[in-house]
Order: structure tokens, then C-alpha cells, then sequence
């Protein structure tokens, strides 16, 4: 039998025991026990119940009576108290507790002698409790804190748990209401509840968070809110699942941020695309990051294509642009490019192009490259250039026509009275007849000169269009080469305007040998045309002085060898030709521009080099009907005094011859001032004055209107050789009543003088 030494047990283990007396005297601790409250053994037996009471506190900290200590309540009910938590302050500080108290009976005894008490030293449990309910109250401070919404759930996507910003959103008043509920519990939308369901069931099926998930949710003010979550599984320290652990913010401003920005970026870009400019933007790597439509319209590519590509592989024309690029990135200054000319489709366009430094700091990280087409401008430019050197060479041109005039009147005139004198010299007639052909031939030249300087002035009467294209028709089909065929489509409805017949004639005949010119081999040479309203925008735009209305569109097209691009800006230039010397005087082109800028019109002309040449002539036309031309060549005698005033003397003579063989007083003056001395002296003698524009001194506009102021009824004709048709509207609104061009004959100025002398009504003139 094995006997055991109960104290050394006692001494061997690391719960206290002690026992007591009725008296609360200490009879015995072990060693667990003296470690446990500091107190040795013999010093235990002398402490007595008043004296360890001061060092003891209950759970809470405060001090512990005598009826309530553990020891007192056992020896009073005989019962045992069990696990007492209680504070003692030993010499080594204050230690935690957990007391047992066993009351001891004598085998006789009915109440207790004696009590013993167990104990065990929990300072350092308790104290790790403290320490993890105190991180515990901290986690959830900061779980409350933290601005984002938190929750978890189980693997039924029952709630756990949530943050105080989770609750709030849900309507929970209290954080631990939300365990046990599910997404179905909260206002929000039933679409809501299922998708969030949905991702929770994936994210647990598959093991894998699911990262920034955007996400509607109504939340318990009713309002419509944007959340951004993330989920990710939860598991346990043995890997097995045990939910999803869930985290969203609410990024709602950020969503109307974000729209905002998107509505200014697609209105950014739909003002980019609507610009009529292609815009490029390049970055420091030459790849492609901005390409509107204008960039698609102009190269054809479209802009998936062009996107990230490399700038300069795109086509060689944009290459050609790389070192531009490369020199605004160097220097970081803009480049203007203007009136770049390349072909574009076979049709030569031009363009301004722009290179743009786009910065960040100082540093240019991209170039945006604008791209202008500036075709219609520059032809627009070439022709207001062409015509205002069209005007000053007209205005030229009509000076020297105006000197030539009056030496080709001298000629006519001396020659139209030499007949009379060699009525039976037939040699002497030969002669006088070439010197008659050369000046006609001369006067000829001077007219084109004159329609080219718009200064031929005829008033003009109601011409049938239709009827000279088809006598210009019937010129050509006798002149030009068989193997042309010549069409005709007229198909405007309104052909009637104002004009000269053997001007308009001009015009096509003129067009139509050029167009022969264009076809040694043969072609097609047409003339179409048709009507066609003109509106205020498109008058404005024309280079030529047009008014709006209707007009008849003339349209003469071949099929020759069409005119090279260099030289079409120069086609109506005068004397430019071709031709060789000798074979053209190159006022053809030159006089039908001027015919029909005086009609009021506008001529165009498109060309392709092997595919042909066209000419688009807009004519006013007009309502009235086309008046039969009268014709004569007999002079008309005449009776009264002519005053004539001219600076030029032999005008003055051949005037003087002429007008006496016709039957006619005259007086002569060299100028204005003698003109107005010699008509106020002779006021109620003198019948008509035939009077002379352009004189030194005082013009004829001037010597008119004092004319007017001495006697305003005295017919008055103007005579000239160069004279704009606004003078002549001036003139004619000031009361004259009648214009003779120089040079003339001696049967026009007697058919002038014999109606104005005898007032007989001339009609529009």
C-alpha cells in the first residue's frame, strides 16, 4: 500500500489552498497559495479576518464587507461559494482571483469549524481579457469610423455583422440588429437585393473577390445612390468557408462627376468633329491619340485606324508633315503652314496647315495638327485678283481705245467724203477702199478693246438667246472641221435679255473656234442651256458684279485635249494666247469675259487635261419680248446749227465736213469753256450739240450740266470713243438724249442727228 504525503502534494500544485478557523484564523496555505497572495506561511497563522478585508475587492473594485466575503457566507449557510472573482492587493500589486470556499464540518459538529478556500491566479487572464475587449471596442470604433460601408455574411448571405455607416444606410438603429437579416429586410429594390445575392453566391462558388462592382442602391431615405463594392470570401483558420466579408462607398458625386465630365467630353468632341478643319494630335512617341472627322473626310482613314498608330505611317503625305511636328516639339513654337497645294483625287486643292504645341508645365507633350482645305478661298482670291487686273488693264485698254477713236473718226469720215470727190476715179476708189478696209479692220480691234474694258456703251435691245446660238450654230457647221459634232439641248424656257445680238454672237463663235482648236482629231462641241434662279448668298460670293434673279445658264463643253491648271488662271487675260506668233491676237477669251461682265453676267470655265473643257455663262434674262432691228445705209439729209464741241482737231474738221454734206450749219469749239462762251452767245441759234467727253480743261459731264443751266431744252448728243455706261445713266437721267460711239460713219450720225434734231422720240437707247 502506497502512502502519500497530502502536503506535498499540496506544495507540488499551482492552486492556492488555505484553510481557516471559525475565527477566520489562517491554520494552513500551501506553497501556491503564499506565492499567490505574498504572505508566508507563518506569517498567515497570526492574520485574523479584520486584517485581510482592507486588501480585498470584489469584481468591480470596491471594498468587500465581512457579510459578503466568500468566507463568512460559507461559514454562515454551510454552503459552498464557488468560482468568486476577487481582487487582492498583495506586496507584489493587484492580483485577480477565482475563489472557492468549501465549509468543513467535525464528524459531529452540525455547523461548520472551518472553511477551506482554493484559489487560482487569474491576474494574467484576466488582464489579456481586458486587453481583448478593449481591442475589441477599438476595432469596432475603427470599423465604425472608417467612411466606407462594411459587412459580412454567412454562407446563406444571412448578415453577421456591419459598421455603424452600413446600419445607417439600412435604417438599423442598432449595429447588432443587423444578424439574422437579409437583403430582402432593407428598402432596398427587390433588382437590388437579387444582384447582390447574385455576387455573393459567385464570389463564394468561385474562391475569388470581386473588386469594384458599381452598383445601384436605394438606400433609407428613398434616395438613388451609386456604390462601388468589393467582396471578398471569408474563411476560418481551417480554410473552411465561412462567408463573404463585404465593403462599399458610395461614389454617387463621383458618377455625376464622372457623367459630367462625359457629357463635356462629348460635347468637346462633338465640336471637334463639327469643325470643318481636320485635327491631329500627336504625342512625343508620334502615335495617333486625337483624329476627328475632318482627319477621316480629308486622308480617308478612319479613326479606328488611325488611333495609336504611328503619325508618319499613315500615308507619305503625313510623313512629309514629321519633321514640322518634330521642330514644334524641339522649340516648342506654333508653325503656319499657308496655301499648301497638293492633289488631292486628282484635283489640285489647297490647304493651310497648323501645328499646335499642346504643354504640360514646360514640357510639350503633344502637337495638335489643324488642317484647313483653303481651295475655294484661294480661287476666290486668284479670281478677284483676276479681275481687278482685268479692270486696270480695261481702264488701260480703254484710253488708248478712246485716242484711237478719235484718229479712226478723222479716217472714216475724210474717207467718207473723199467718195465724193472720186466718184469717176476708179484707181484713186481701190485705194480709198483699202484705206476704208484697214480702218474698219482697226475699228474692230479698238470694239474688242472696249467690250474688254466694259467701256462700249450700247443700250442694248431684247434679244431672242436661242435664236443667236443657232445662227452662231449655223457659222460653225460652214467653219469648223466635219469630223466635230456640234449639239445643241436648249432647254431654258425663258431666253429673252437684254443685249446686242452681234455681241452674243461673239461670245459663242468665239467659244466655239477655241473649243475646234482643242479638237484637230474631232470631239463633240455642245451648247446647253436652262434656267436658273440666283439668291443674295451666291451673288455675294461671285467674284462678278451680280445681282439676284433670273438668269439662263449657257453651258459650251468639248471633249478636246482640256487646258493644263498653270495656265487656266490665265485664259482671259488680253493678248495671252497659245498660239503660235502670228496665228491669234489672244483677245478672244479676253472679249467674252468682257461681254459678258457688261451684260451683267459671270463666266466660269472647269477643265481636265484629255477629258476636256467647259464654260458656264450666267446671263440676266427678262420678260419682255425681242424687238426687230431696223437697217439702213442711205444718209439722212438734215437743216439747222450744230454746235460742235471736241478737243480733238480733226474730229473737229472731218465733224465739220461730214455734218455740212449732210446739210448743216456748224460752229466748232476746242474744249469745254469755249464750247459753254460760243453756245451762250449763239443760245437761241443753235439746234443740237454734239459734245465730247473726255476733254482737258472741263470735262463733258461738267460742260453738260452748264449747258443745261443756260438752256435746259437744246438737244444734246454725246459722242465718244470711251465712256462707262454709269456716266451715260447719269447723262440720260439729266435729260440727253442721245450717244453716238466713235468712230462713226456719216449714215449713224445722220440717223442720230435727223431724230434728235426733228425731237423725234428715240426710245430706249
Amino acid at each position: 500500500m502506497i502512502e502519500f504525503d497530502f502536503k506535498s502534494v499540496l506544495n507540488s500544485i499551482n492552486t492556492g489552498v488555505l484553510t481557516r478557523n471559525a475565527k477566520g484564523r489562517v491554520l494552513e496555505m500551501n506553497a501556491a497559495a503564499e506565492k499567490i497572495l505574498g504572505i508566508r506561511q507563518e506569517q498567515s497563522l497570526l492574520l485574523s479576518l479584520e486584517s485581510l478585508l482592507p486588501r480585498i475587492r470584489d469584481e468591480q473594485g470596491d471594498p468587500v464587507s465581512e457579510t459578503d466575503y466568500p468566507y463568512v457566507q460559507s461559514l454562515a449557510t454551510g454552503r459552498i461559494v464557488q468560482d468568486k472573482l476577487i481582487q487582492f492587493q498583495s506586496d507584489k500589486g493587484r492580483i485577480w482571483i477565482n475563489l472557492t470556499t468549501i465549509p468543513h464540518f467535525s464528524r459531529t459538529g452540525k455547523e461548520p469549524d472551518g472553511v477551506l478556500s482554493i484559489f487560482q491566479d487569474i491576474t494574467e487572464r484576466k488582464e489579456a481579457k481586458a486587453k481583448f475587449l478593449e481591442s475589441e471596442r477599438f476595432t469596432r470604433l475603427v470599423i465604425d469610423n472608417i467612411p466606407q460601408f462594411i459587412f459580412w455574411k454567412d454562407t446563406e448571405s444571412n448578415y453577421l455583422g456591419c459598421n455603424r455607416n452600413f446600419a445607417n444606410a439600412a435604417g438599423i438603429d442598432r449595429v447588432e440588429d443587423i444578424a439574422g437579416k437579409t437583403d430582402y429586410d432593407f428598402p432596398w429594390e427587390k433588382e437590388e437585393a437579387d444582384g447582390y445575392r447574385r455576387d455573393d453566391r459567385e464570389v463564394m462558388d468561385a474562391g475569388r473577390p470581386l473588386y469594384h462592382i458599381r452598383e445601384t442602391q436605394l438606400n433609407a431615405e428613398g434616395k438613388k445612390t451609386w456604390l462601388d463594392t468589393n467582396k471578398i470570401p471569408l474563411y476560418d483558420t481551417e480554410g473552411d468557408l465561412k462567408g463573404i466579408l463585404g465593403t462599399f462607398e458610395d461614389i454617387s458625386e463621383r458618377v455625376k462627376s464622372e457623367e459630367e465630365l462625359q457629357r463635356l467630353r462629348n460635347y468637346l468632341s462633338d465640336i471637334i468633329n463639327a469643325m470643318p478643319s481636320a485635327l491631329i494630335g500627336v504625342d512625343r512617341a508620334f502615335r495617333v491619340k486625337l483624329w476627328n472627322t475632318g482627319a477621316e473626310a480629308l486622308s480617308g482613314i478612319k479613326k479606328e485606324e488611325a488611333l495609336s498608330k504611328a503619325f508618319d505611317s499613315l500615308s507619305p503625305w503625313f510623313a512629309q508633315q514629321k519633321s514640322s511636328v518634330e521642330r514644334v516639339f524641339a522649340s516648342g513654337e506654333s508653325i503656319l503652314r499657308e496655301k499648301q497645294s497638293r492633289y488631292k483625287r486628282d484635283c489640285q486643292c489647297y490647304e493651310d496647315i497648323t501645328f499646335f504645341p499642346i504643354r504640360e508645365g514646360d514640357r510639350v507633350e503633344s502637337v495638335i495638327i489643324r488642317i484647313d482645305d483653303v481651295s475655294d478661298q484661294v480661287r476666290l482670291q486668284e479670281q478677284l485678283f483676276h479681275s481687278q487686273k482685268m479692270d486696270a488693264i480695261g481702264r488701260l485698254s480703254g484710253g488708248m481705245a478712246h485716242d484711237f477713236n478719235n484718229l479712226l473718226g478723222g479716217i472714216f469720215g475724210a474717207a467718207d467724203l473723199l467718195k465724193d470727190f472720186m466718184a469717176g476715179d476708179e484707181r484713186s476708189r481701190q485705194f480709198l477702199d483699202i484705206i476704208v478696209t484697214s480702218a474698219e479692220r482697226a475699228r474692230d480691234l479698238v470694239s474688242k478693246l472696249l467690250v474688254f474694258s466694259r467701256a462700249e456703251t450700247d443700250f442694248g435691245s431684247i434679244v431672242n438667246l436661242h435664236s443667236v446660238i443657232r445662227d452662231s450654230e449655223a457659222i460653225l457647221q460652214n467653219t469648223l472641221d466635219k469630223r466635230i459634232n456640234l449639239v445643241t439641248d436648249l432647254k431654258a424656257e425663258n431666253c429673252s435679255l437684254k443685249g446686242d445680238a452681234s455681241q452674243l454672237q461673239n461670245i459663242f463663235l468665239n467659244l466655239g473656234i477655241n473649243a475646234s482648236h482643242a479638237m484637230p482629231d474631232g470631239g463633240t462641241l455642245s451648247y446647253v442651256t436652262e434656267n436658273l434662279g440666283l439668291d443674295e448668298a451666291y451673288c455675294s460670293a461671285s467674284s462678278f458684279d451680280i445681282e439676284p434673279g433670273d438668269y439662263i445658264v449657257i453651258g459650251v463643253s468639248d471633249t478636246g485635249c482640256g487646258i493644263p491648271p498653270e495656265l487656266l488662271g490665265r485664259i482671259f487675260d488680253p493678248f495671252f494666247t497659245t498660239k503660235e506668233p502670228g496665228q491669234g491676237t489672244g483677245l478672244g477669251l479676253s472679249t467674252v469675259y468682257g461681254l459678258v461682265k457688261k451684260l451683267g453676267g459671270a463666266i466660269s470655265v472647269y477643265s481636265e487635261p484629255d477629258r476636256g473643257t467647259s464654260f458656264m455663262i450666267h446671263l440676266p434674262v427678262t420678260r419682255d419680248g425681242a424687238a426687230p432691228v431696223m437697217k439702213s445705209s442711205v444718209p439722212l439729209k438734215g437743216a439747222g446749227t450744230v454746235l460742235v464741241i471736241d478737243d480733238e482737231e480733226i474730229l473737229r474738221r472731218t465733224s465739220r465736213s461730214i455734218l455740212e454734206s449732210l446739210g448743216y450749219e456748224v460752229l466748232l469749239a476746242e474744249n469745254g469753256q469755249k464750247g459753254i462762251d460760243l453756245f451762250s452767245k449763239n443760245r437761241d441759234t443753235v439746234d443740237l450739240i454734239l459734245l465730247d467727253m473726255i476733254m482737258p480743261e472741263m470735262d463733258g459731264m461738267e460742260c453738260f450740266e452748264r449747258v443745261r443751266h443756260i438752256r435746259d431744252d437744246v438737244p444734246i448728243v454725246v459722242a465718244s470713243g470711251f465712256i462707262h455706261e454709269d456716266d451715260i445713266r447719269k447723262l440720260k437721267d439729266k435729260g440727253l438724249n442721245d450717244f453716238i460711239q466713235k468712230p462713226y460713219t456719216r449714215f449713224t450720225l445722220s440717223k442720230v442727228l435727223s431724230r434728235t434734231v426733228k425731237k423725234e422720240d428715240a426710245g430706249e437707247f
